[in-house]
């Protein structure tokens, strides 16, 4: 039999994880797996399955339960009465799979499935990892949050990261200058305040790099916690 999901990498995955576990007997194993996910992207549609099933299903995804859900364990769940709802929520995703893949399916081309599962193949294989690179571009984002850190003036010690918009509001009040409406440097608003007093005060500016630093760190972390025993 062959199987489909919204995201047939991960349900593979997982599949097999189970099968490692004993949770599915090893004699059992679906002949293909598709990817509505892929097929969505091909039927010109949003990846994800809210989006798709939207548009391409006109079936909205009520998203209340996954909300609620947030934060909470199965066990905390079923405490509260949730586990009903969940289940029920986790099957209508299933049929909505489903549902793509018996309306859109035979307009997906057997080239683009083959790509679908060879790039799903090319990503179980990993690509080889550039240690000196990899330890090399470690050094350095370290190196940018520590000097971005030198130039943020306030204590965020209890606090993961310094972004707070209260405190740099109270960094504003000390030093005499109108508070930025919003701290995204995308914004247009940020930008002018940047402009304006950007130079005088460089602290904003240090707290956009810190930011992108501590993102591009946590990616590289991810890389060096995942690299198997033959360098991939």
């Amino acid at each position: 039999k062959n199987l489909c999901a919204h995201n047939a990498r991960f349900d593979e995955a997982v599949f097999k994880r189970a099968q490692e576990k004993g949770q599915i007997p090893a004699d059992v194993y679906p002949a293909q797996w598709f990817c509505t996910a892929d097929l969505a992207a091909w039927s010109g549609c949003a990846r994800n399955l809210a989006q798709a099933s939207a548009i391409l299903l006109r079936n909205p995804v009520d998203k209340k339960i996954r909300k609620q859900m947030d934060g909470l364990t199965l066990a905390e769940a079923r405490a509260q009465g949730l586990e009903d709802q969940l289940l029920e929520y986790c099957l209508n995703d299933s049929r909505r799979c489903l549902d793509l893949w018996d309306r859109y399916s035979v307009t997906w081309p057997e080239k683009e499935r083959e790509i679908s599962a060879y790039n799903r193949e090319q990503g179980d294989r990993g690509f080889l990892v550039d240690r000196e690179a990899l330890d090399q571009g470690w050094n350095n984002v370290n190196d940018i949050l520590f000097n971005a850190e030198q130039q943020i003036p306030w204590d965020w010690s209890k606090n993961k990261t310094p972004s707070s918009a209260k405190m740099v509001a109270m960094q504003c009040r000390l030093e005499g200058i109108p508070a930025p409406v919003t701290t995204d440097k995308t914004e247009p608003a940020c930008i002018e305040w940047l402009e304006t007093y950007g130079k005088e005060h460089p602290w904003l500016g240090a707290l956009h790099t810190w930011r992108q630093a501590y993102s591009m760190r946590g990616k590289l972390e991810t890389i060096k916690s995942r690299i198997r025993p033959d360098g991939t």
